[in-house]
């Protein structure tokens, strides 16, 4: 975790805050519909899930591991937001941005095993969760995901990600241990 500034003092730590790592721009990247249709992997069952069956536009730094996983780096940034606009209402933020959470973080631990979405055999299940808001963010407006694996043994990873705003700040952490099993 980065942090900016230093802590000498109390008042200086209502300073002290993580720093959004740096990933490529949500304008930058293609959107996972674009992505799968750009290799003809949009009209399966799975792909049109991907693309198309969520309620976020999900994009991915580096390329998404839903067909294929050439970079096994632990982590990744993912740019999340909303098709559509959200009621005002913070408690129907924080709900959507607990409801998409869930969907890739399990991706830096899936990286750093080699494996993918569609690899042959995967089952995966989220087995302990916790989410801490930090403060209030708009899950209709684009957040950066960060996330990292922080282990994968013995058919269990932990992965840790936080939710940056487009400003830099920290609005949300996420750690989850889920089961990865491949046969």
């Amino acid at each position: 975790m980065y942090y900016h500034g230093l802590v000498s003092g109390p008042r200086d730590r209502e300073q002290l805050r993580p720093t959004a790592p740096n990933y490529a721009t949500p304008g930058t990247l293609p959107s996972s519909a674009d992505y799968l249709d750009a290799r003809n992997a949009g009209s399966s069952p799975e792909g049109d899930y991907w693309s198309r069956g969520r309620s976020f536009d999900i994009r991915h730094a580096p390329n998404p591991v839903y067909t294929n996983s050439s970079e096994n780096a632990p982590e990744q940034g993912v740019w999340i937001r909303a098709f559509d606009k959200l009621p005002d209402d913070a408690r129907t933020q924080q709900i959507a941005l607990s409801y998409v959470c869930d969907y890739t973080i399990l991706e830096p631990s899936l990286r750093a095993l080699g494996l993918n979405w569609s690899s042959p055999g995967l089952v995966t299940a989220s087995l302990d969760h916790s989410m801490w808001f930090h403060q209030p963010a708009r899950a209709d407006e684009w957040l950066l995901y960060a996330q990292e694996s922080a282990g994968a043994q013995g058919g269990r990873a932990l992965n840790l990600g936080r939710f940056y705003s487009e400003q830099g700040d920290l609005v949300a952490t996420v750690l989850q241990e889920g089961m990865i099993r491949h046969a």
